[in-house]
């Protein structure tokens, strides 16, 4: 009783107290575009910041080249892997090497590069003899046919230089080849990457998609291992998201469909972004600095007869192919309601004018 009498005192004794106005005295109205801005760096304001301080670099690097590798490299810290998509031209091979770098020379750990037998022999070769920190290259195949990798094939060899759990990053160029997940390649790719410690994971590809956006999905499932990565971002399956945006008509897709899963693992920039953000841009090669330019393609039309080139060759090769439905023995596929001929005709011709142009 004593309480409640004490309360309905204190209650009584009470002023009022305008909270609304409170709140309206402080209020300062801002525009959309400043609410915008804060938006914007709220979001991405580590990564500017993070770009802004990045300048120690131990290779000759153009600037959107530097940005590059300090994009992969939180790509990377957050992830375990990236995907470096940049177009033709961009030096793709020089944003992985500086990854590389720091990886042997500051971080004292093993990388290897797996890439086709051409840039093994080609392009990486003339890299790493120009660098003063060593690393492994590889080709697909040689990797596929690695002992370690798959012991059960007879004729498999040791290709690795050391044992599989001691290599802390592994780049892989033209990483699109790798976009099948049902192949002897992809099965090599996923026996490197498991073991411990985790690796990480760089793949290099002007051309993440070719077929579907599935490719794309494949690439990506080689270092986002849990489907419900990117749930905080409102994407709570990263297969169901691929389901939709692979069901939906090209003509009407987004860019903004899987920009949300695309934007925190994926480095692209294209020529005319780097021309429009970045000009006047000059890189040192040989002590020398040259401004970037890019050349302009001139298409110049090439007609050919292909008759002439093959006279009857595309005939003959399609009724080879015409065989009756229930022919060929045991063990053929039955190419049924004859058309296949057709089809695989026009996929030759194609390939034949690409070989021809």
């Amino acid at each position: 009783l004593a309480v409640r009498e004490w309360f309905d005192e204190m209650w009584g004794l009470a002023a009022p107290f305008d909270l609304a106005a409170l709140y309206e005295a402080r209020f300062l109205p801002h525009s959309p575009y400043l609410i915008y801005l804060r938006m914007l760096w709220e979001k991405y304001g580590a990564e500017v910041q993070a770009l802004a301080a990045a300048d120690q670099f131990g290779l000759h690097l153009a600037s959107f080249q530097k940005d590059g590798v300090t994009m992969a490299k939180m790509i990377l810290s957050r992830y375990g892997g990236v995907v470096i998509a940049d177009g033709v031209g961009l030096g793709k091979t020089f944003i992985a090497g500086e990854l590389i770098r720091e990886a042997v020379e500051e971080r004292r750990q093993r990388v290897l590069v797996v890439a086709p037998a051409a840039l093994r022999d080609g392009p990486w070769r003339a890299f790493k003899a120009n660098v003063a920190f060593n690393f492994e290259v590889v080709s697909f195949d040689e990797l596929s046919m690695d002992r370690q990798l798959h012991p059960e094939h007879r004729a498999a060899s040791s290709v690795l230089a050391h044992p599989v759990n001691e290599y802390a990053m592994v780049v892989v160029d033209e990483a699109h080849a790798y976009r099948n997940a049902a192949t002897i390649r992809a099965d090599a790719l996923n026996r490197l990457l498991e073991g411990s410690p985790p690796k990480n994971l760089v793949l290099l590809t002007a051309t993440p998609v070719n077929n579907s956006l599935w490719d794309l999905y494949n690439l990506l499932a080689y270092f986002v291992r849990n489907d419900a990565t990117f749930a905080a971002a409102g994407i709570p399956s990263l297969r169901e998201k691929f389901k939709h945006a692979a069901a939906t008509d090209p003509e009407a897709l987004d860019p903004d469909d899987l920009f949300d899963v695309l934007s925190p693992v994926v480095v692209r920039r294209t020529r005319s972004y780097v021309k429009h953000y970045y000009p006047d841009e000059e890189l040192t090669v040989n002590g020398v600095n040259q401004r970037i330019s890019f050349p302009t393609p001139e298409v110049l039309p090439v007609t050919y007869d292909l008759a002439t080139v093959l006279p009857g060759f595309l005939d003959r090769f399609a009724a080879a192919l015409d065989v009756p439905a229930g022919d060929g023995g045991d063990g053929v596929i039955d190419l049924r309601d004859g058309g296949a001929g057709t089809g695989v005709t026009a996929g030759i011709g194609a390939e034949l004018e690409l070989d021809l142009d």
